[in-house]
């Protein structure tokens, strides 16, 4: 069996798939970053088994192969435009590089997978790089998969199509009483506080600032001296001046944010919520591109909302440092909206409020799980839930608000076979937090449990 990984880091290759390897039939192979290229071949592995993406040296005095581009765009639902917007570093740059850059690696990709032919392909759900993959891997009629991770419980997985997550592979088979069983545990538990979701949480105060800075400035520092040394790939990775650009605006945002901007309880009268999504971010740009401008669906909720109520938007905690008072006080320009501090919790805010909205994420899952009203923009697993509806069209959203606010409450025993639904093709796995999470690697339970997910994607009936 052999499978090709595109762009993963070393820490993952070393972490979980060698280790897979040495337990399964599998050998896999490898289209990664001149860094970690050098890193594993100085770490002894197969050079036949790596294949070196192109960066910056290589693009020089290369004409855009656009009639490739638009060939390949046929086999997705998705442009090449959108990929670029969709990449935190590419969007930056200007459009003849990003779309030399993607002409590029597209055609170094479909070399790769020409010669390999591999029985399947695994992404990510980050960068251009998956998003070519995945429409020459469709061109080539091989399958192309994604891991995709839960957050309610953590440290479980499920295998998906690229681009959104509502392509789940059939890959699994749990009987329904134990689904139902765990769901309902999981539920309970959820309910009582005794599990949340996972989340990286940003500096938000000027303690923090002074905390981390040490950190901070030891990580610049190791990006300028990997810069004077040549190592500094501009597709992949922002510019020393624009780190520097970015670090002193949020940490500027925390200093002189205007306090009398938030609310911290809830308020005396009906309320909507919405949570905002961090960004750049996979769960939006990619997921749901075409709502990755949130100010824009937030005016769409504002001018959906029925009189006497009041919006509560929550700013992510992993992103408090993300938004200037400028930006707050376009917000709070719209009638009858409420900034929630990101220093409190969502979870008061979710269980009192009339309807839910959620682009994509957590908020909408949480919501669906306490049986709220809950309005979807993208498309989410979490639509199989009960209390959970689509956007189909943003001129119907004022129709749809107005069914929402009719629905009873589902029973729990409802939202527990929903839920059950939901996990039916998730399998334990581990933490999806790589930075701390690989420090002491895997443990020998969570190296078994990644084994049994690859053994039981191999005897998935494969098609493309």
């Amino acid at each position: 069996m052999k499978v090709l990984t595109i762009a993963w880091e070393e820490n993952l290759i070393d972490g979980i798939l060698h280790q897979v390897e040495k337990r399964t039939d599998i050998k896999f192979f490898h289209y990664v970053h001149r860094q970690t290229y050098f890193s594993l071949i100085k770490h002894d592995y197969c050079k036949e088994r790596l294949f070196l993406i192109p960066d910056q040296n290589d693009v020089k005095n290369v004409q855009i192969d656009n009639n490739y581009l638009a060939e390949i765009e046929k086999f997705g639902d998705y442009t090449i435009n959108n990929l670029i917007l969709s990449d935190r570093v590419l969007h930056h740059l200007d459009s003849k590089e990003a779309f030399i850059y993607a002409s590029v690696q597209a055609e170094t990709i479909s070399s790769v997978i020409q010669e390999l032919n591999p029985d399947y392909v695994i992404g990510s759900w980050d960068t251009i790089l998956p998003g070519l993959a995945y429409l020459i891997c469709k061109k080539n009629r091989i399958p192309f998969y994604v891991l995709k991770f839960s957050v309610i419980p953590s440290r479980y997985l499920n295998i998906c199509e690229y681009p959104t997550p509502i392509k789940e592979l059939p890959w699994v088979d749990i009987s329904e009483p134990d689904r139902l069983k765990a769901a309902e545990h999981i539920l309970d538990s959820w309910l009582n506080r005794d599990i949340s979701a996972p989340a990286y949480v940003s500096v938000k105060s000027t303690l923090d600032i002074f905390k981390k800075a040490p950190f901070h400035f030891n990580e610049l520092y190791k990006r300028i001296k990997k810069s004077i040394g040549g190592g500094h790939n501009k597709f992949i990775e922002y510019s020393i001046w624009r780190l520097l650009k970015q670090y002193f605006r949020k940490k500027g945002n925390i200093v002189f944010r205007n306090k009398k901007l938030f609310i911290s309880s809830k308020p005396p009268v009906p309320f909507f919520f919405f949570g905002f999504h961090m960004q750049p971010e996979s769960s939006i740009d990619v997921w749901a591109p075409f709502y990755s401008n949130q100010y824009h669906v937030v005016e769409s909720i504002v001018r959906s909302m029925p009189a006497g109520r009041l919006l509560c938007l929550k700013i992510h905690i992993s992103d408090a440092d993300n938004y200037t008072n400028t930006e707050l006080k376009r917000y709070l320009k719209l009638p009858n909206v409420r900034i929630v501090s990101p220093l409190v919790s969502s979870r008061t805010f979710i269980e009192d409020a009339e309807v839910i909205f959620a682009i994509q994420g957590t908020i909408g899952l949480e919501g669906a799980l306490l049986g709220k009203p809950t309005i979807m923009f993208g498309d989410s697993t979490v639509k199989k839930f009960s209390s959970v509806s689509k956007v189909q069209a943003l001129d119907s959203l004022p129709q749809l608000v107005k069914e929402k606010l009719k629905e009873s409450t589902p029973s729990k025993q409802r939202i527990v076979e929903d839920f059950s639904d939901y996990l039916r093709y998730f399998r334990p796995s581990s933490t999806n937090d790589w930075f701390n999470g690989m420090m002491n690697g895997l443990s020998e339970d969570e190296i078994e449990n990644y084994v049994k997910i690859f053994n039981a994607l191999n005897q998935y009936k494969h098609y493309s």
